[in-house]
């Protein structure tokens, strides 16, 4: 069949032909578009934006007069010597024994929190529970718990708090600097799994 000349010939004008007209319209060069173009006008709208106050456009009034502050150290805040009187009057200031004790007082809620802290991450581990309670304690100046209290919202992390607390006790006694026979804390504890 293939031998046959007119066979030969048929074949190679079908195949001419089916591609000539399947590929057709690629060959021709595209149409203009019929449709004419609209015209479009473009019109722009001016806003009044109001001017942002900045410190060049502050009335003169407003200006903060400057001024050199003289200070000379002093143990008693009655003679402290500023221009600015009646800022603070001079019972708002700490004396040096008030700001030692406070430093104390600092010093040993943060030892007690580090304790806390311990014991808390000691008794969480199998909880897989998260969440937060606020615990308020009283010391005495010995360091014995005498009061605990702690609220929160899952029963869990309320016995696991108490818990915590009561086995980091009993806590250091309190510093000579800090007088008083018993002092309350309150602490935050957040429960997070890690």
């Amino acid at each position: 069949m293939l031998n046959d000349p007119i066979f030969r010939i048929a074949l190679g004008v079908s195949l001419s032909l089916h591609f000539a007209v399947v590929s057709w319209g690629s060959f021709s060069l595209p149409k203009p578009l019929e449709k004419d173009a609209e015209k479009i006008e473009i019109t722009y709208l001016k806003f009044e934006v109001p001017e942002e106050k900045t410190l060049q456009n502050v009335p003169r009034e407003y200006d903060i007069e400057k001024r050199e502050l003289k200070t000379k150290a002093s143990k008693n805040p009655q003679e402290i010597v500023s221009r600015n009187q009646g800022a603070l009057p001079a019972e708002n200031y700490l004396k040096k024994e008030e700001l030692e004790r406070l430093e104390e007082y600092i010093q040993y809620y943060e030892l007690l929190r580090e304790r806390i802290k311990q014991s808390v991450a000691e008794h969480y581990r199998s909880a897989r529970k998260e969440g937060g309670a606020n615990v308020v304690f009283t010391l005495k100046r010995s360091g014995l718990l005498e009061n605990l209290t702690v609220s929160c919202d899952s029963e869990k992390l309320n016995r696991i708090a108490k818990k915590s607390i009561r086995n980091a006790a009993p806590f250091p006694p309190f510093p000579e600097k800090l007088e008083s026979e018993n002092l309350t804390f309150s602490i935050a504890i957040v429960f997070t799994q890690k």
